[in-house]
């Protein structure tokens, strides 16, 4: 919900339509989320060190196109939810579920490869978005999009990928700012 406001910038209407809620309910658990942010505790019981380590599974899982490793990787209930901004390519709605997920991710290094993005021409790295761990894509060109993992015990429970031109240009901006590594925290309007 705080991903799909805050991130994705959708209105209180649109979220609700989408989670078959009220708008009020909503504007209930944005507020829940931006406190829980406040304070400071997370979620999970894993360490960020412990988080790093799957997440690199994930980034080399999809280096590889590896759909066994993603699979082992990706909880049962995984949802991918993409921010194209109406400007660029990126999933309209959310996809739900490990096996709809794995079909997307593998969908999109196929493509990539199909269209000449050659695996030299594109650098894909293990950085932190929000405190959490994160697959930065880069071609020639700049930053082509962020997956951000959402984990929850031994598992990626949620990827939330940013294609938006206009909120990656934010984020080229953070990480000018900070060091490329995992334990630079880079933060997202």
């Amino acid at each position: 919900m705080f991903v799909l406001r805050e991130v994705l910038a959708y209105s209180y209407a649109e979220i609700a339509s989408m989670l078959a809620g009220t708008e009020a309910n909503c504007r209930q658990l944005f507020h829940r989320a931006k406190e829980r942010l406040r304070s400071g505790k997370s979620r999970s019981s894993r360490s960020r060190e412990q988080k790093r380590k799957l997440a690199q599974r994930f980034v080399n899982a999809m280096r590889e196109g590896d759909g066994n490793e993603l699979t082992r990787v990706l909880a049962d209930d995984v949802g991918l939810w993409a921010d194209g901004g109406g400007r660029v390519v990126a999933a309209r709605r959310p996809v739900l579920g490990r096996d709809s997920v794995v079909q997307l991710l593998l969908g999109i290094q196929r493509w990539a490869q199909t269209h000449g993005y050659a695996r030299d021409w594109i650098k894909v790295e293990l950085v932190e978005v929000n405190y959490d761990p994160a697959m930065l894509v880069r071609e020639d060109r700049g930053i082509d999009s962020v997956f951000v993992c959402s984990i929850e015990g031994d598992a990626i429970t949620g990827i939330r990928v940013v294609r938006n031109p206009d909120k990656l240009v934010y984020l080229a901006r953070q990480l000018g700012a900070t060091p490329e590594s995992f334990g630079s925290s880079v933060r997202t309007r």
